[in-house]
């Protein structure tokens, strides 16, 4: 198996070079649901692990669930490259 949630290809759109990003099949689905099975994870380790209190696992995962998602979020990708492309402007 693949830790990949999508592939990038090279294409020519319009007559111009660009990069086609494709996500996995159902792999938003499957992220949220390991997400979910992570955060009951911790929760449950938080409970009945002592010792572990002292650290935010839920927290932890969270941060993680969130940055996961922004992966996942190709259009925020594409506004994120556009402000970069407008940002350097000019420059070589």
């Amino acid at each position: 198996a693949t830790g990949s949630i999508g592939q990038a290809h090279t294409a020519v759109y319009d007559g111009m070079d660009v990069v086609v990003k494709i996500r996995r099949p159902g792999i938003v689905d499957t992220v949220n649901r390991d997400l979910e099975v992570l955060r009951e994870l911790a929760v449950l380790i938080t409970r009945y692990w002592p010792g572990v209190g002292d650290q935010d696992l839920t927290a932890l995962v969270d941060q993680f669930a969130a940055s996961m998602r922004d992966e996942l979020d190709y259009l925020a990708e594409a506004r994120s490259t556009e402000r970069m492309r407008e940002l350097f402007a000019g420059h070589p």
